[in-house]
């Protein structure tokens, strides 16, 4: 057997800052090397790996493609040396959620959590992809998601479900409607929010004999979603606790479906880095729509 290449997180630091930089001097000012020191560091990262990393140009430094393919790793590995480095020190645990629930539902669970004495959380909001990655590198203990794939090594427990619904402007022909038909969805052209939420496969499993809406443009969050609607820009399809104060203030009109609900089951996903007794992890639980009846499925 090959023997195992050990990376020196050390290394792997001055790396970034020689990318970043693009200059030895530099790099070393900014993390207090000596230049002849961060030169040291990048020749005992490249014998490592066996790769050259820097290309040296009379204008700086450059990195290779290996170093560009190593920059992802690099980045993690760091980030969860500090994750160790907290746990042992500060042990608050480390939240995920997807951008929906980060937005809209979080705040008030961490207010009500805030009050009964619970330490608050450090809160890591993203796409819901991208949280699952972190969940998976473990940089964040436990996440809310719109959807999980069920990877090995994890606890998960449906959390709550929220109905999705149309929204217009107030103005639009479709404000009046109390419902919308399935084959009204069918033929509207939607607004598309985020991708990765699950929306879209939601919507494929709803249609599945017959036509489905089709998206006109893509934005990159509901907010976006949310602001081109009351622009009058067209419809969209959102989960319904995201618009409720827009609702609220008649900015906006959210229409629920007349032929069947449409829900997306958001879900409550742990690894092992947390207890099963932290006090977050409890409130989230009884949290759930269910008043908390766990069902798990894990290691």
């Amino acid at each position: 057997m090959a023997a195992r290449t050990h990376l020196d997180l050390e290394h792997l630091e001055t790396l970034l800052t020689l990318i970043e930089s693009e200059s030895f001097s530099e790099a070393g000012a900014r993390i207090g090397l000596a230049q002849s020191t961060v030169s040291q560091h990048l020749k005992r990262l490249e014998e490592a790996l066996g790769v050259a990393l820097i290309i040296r140009g009379e204008r700086g430094c450059k990195p290779t493609q290996a170093a560009l393919q190593l920059l992802p790793f690099a980045k993690s590995l760091l980030r969860l040396e500090d994750r160790v480095v907290q746990a042992i020190v500060r042990p608050a645990p480390q939240l995920g959620a997807c951008s929906n629930i980060g937005i809209y539902l979080l705040p008030a669970l961490l207010h009500a959590f805030q009050k009964q004495g619970g330490t608050p959380p450090n809160v890591m909001i993203g796409s819901n992809p991208e949280i699952a990655v972190r969940l998976q590198r473990a940089e964040i203990d436990a996440a809310l998601l719109e959807w999980w794939d069920e990877r090995d090594g994890f606890y998960s427990q449906p959390w709550r479900k929220e109905a999705l619904v149309v929204i217009v402007a107030p103005d639009h022909p479709l404000a009046a409607h109390r419902a919308i038909s399935r084959a009204d969805l069918a033929r509207l052209q939607l607004i598309g929010g985020e991708a990765g939420t699950g929306t879209g496969r939601l919507l494929h499993a709803y249609f599945s004999k017959g036509d489905m809406p089709t998206v006109s443009m893509r934005l990159g969050s509901t907010e976006a979603v949310k602001r081109a609607v009351e622009a009058g820009l067209g419809a969209s399809l959102v989960l319904a606790c995201t618009v409720e104060k827009e609702v609220r203030e008649r900015r906006l009109c959210a229409i629920p479906l007349r032929d069947a609900t449409l829900q997306k089951s958001l879900c409550l996903v742990w690894g092992e880095s947390i207890s099963s007794d932290d006090p977050l992890l409890l409130h989230l639980i009884a949290a759930a729509a269910d008043g908390g009846a766990a069902y798990f499925q894990g290691p």
